[in-house]
């Protein structure tokens, strides 16, 4: 009747109150072994008021993701629910498996700070509000990740305007939005003090999101990415710029490389191309096939040394 979803062991003291035909009914509540969707709860405990029309939840605590959350909830009988308060160290991925059918990159990151959201009955997913959360890693599940992920959420597409994520040798600055079909637009700027690193998690986050045989580049160095990333979050499109230096791709040593263009996962296509390597240098345009070697690897090039 409450459209809330919260399962779980319980016991409860509660008291019904009847008079001029309207009834109340007050509890606390205490449980374990819980859940909310697919989201596993360990104990919560809650004081619930419900007057026939509006369920509400208040100061409830509960253990989950092996953290903690302090919540305010609002059950309205018609409306979205309401849930508003502050979370501690709640493992990340869960969240994501959540949101986005996300699976696992091995990432290790623990999610802190306030929400304010409604989900509407029946479709948790398509969630609305703001949130203002800080991420901290966590080495003992994955690769650590930490960094900041301000939002606001309409109907499940999440926006951000100045996250910032660390992750080991990367740094990725992002605004824009992510669609509840995982769908992109968003601003990006990405350094990377290893090319080879930030391209395997690149691609292990791309499989989670549920990419088919995501494949790595193949280039070591370092460098900076800017630009726009659309697409999707399984297989994005930037268009922008990368400058870096002591760069190498499939084993030969380019220098210092300066780009514009656009990648996908399949081909990249270069406005412009510059590679530096002591007194020489290279000027390249056209398209290249990303695919396996000697595969799909076909180039169509303008070349001058």
């Amino acid at each position: 009747a409450t459209g809330l979803d919260l399962k779980g062991i319980a016991q409860t003291k509660a008291v019904l109150n009847l008079g001029d035909g309207k009834f109340a009914l007050a509890a606390d509540l205490e449980g374990q072994r819980g859940s909310y969707d697919s989201i596993p709860i360990d104990t919560f405990s809650t004081g619930l008021e419900w007057d026939g029309s509006a369920l509400r939840l208040k100061d409830m605590s509960l253990e989950a993701l092996g953290g903690k959350a302090a919540l305010d909830v609002v059950v309205p009988s018609e409306a979205p629910s309401r849930i508003k308060g502050t979370l501690e160290n709640l493992r990340a991925e869960p969240l994501l498996h959540w949101l986005f059918a996300y699976t696992t990159a091995d990432l290790g990151s623990r999610v802190s700070g306030p929400i304010d959201l409604s989900l509407p009955h029946g479709s948790a997913h398509l969630l609305s509000g703001v949130g203002d959360l800080e991420l901290a890693g966590d080495p003992e599940q994955g690769d650590p990740v930490s960094g900041k992920f301000p939002f606001t959420i309409t109907q499940g597409a999440v926006s951000t305007t100045g996250a910032r994520i660390e992750a080991p040798k990367t740094t990725l600055n992002l605004s824009g939005t992510i669609k509840p079909d995982k769908t992109l637009d968003l601003t990006i700027t990405l350094l990377s003090q290893d090319l080879a690193v930030s391209d395997g998690l690149g691609v292990r986050l791309r499989t989670a999101f549920g990419a088919q045989e995501a494949q790595i580049l193949g280039a070591t160095g370092n460098g900076t990415i800017q630009g726009r990333a659309t697409g999707t979050l399984g297989e994005p499109v930037f268009t922008g710029r990368f400058s870096g230096t002591s760069v190498a791709y499939l084993g030969v040593s380019w220098g210092a490389i300066d780009w514009t263009g656009t990648a996908t996962t399949v081909d990249l296509r270069s406005d412009r191309l510059i590679a530096a390597r002591g007194v020489s240098r290279v000027d390249m345009s056209g398209m290249q096939r990303l695919g396996a070697p000697g595969v799909d690897d076909a180039m169509d090039l303008k070349v001058t040394i």
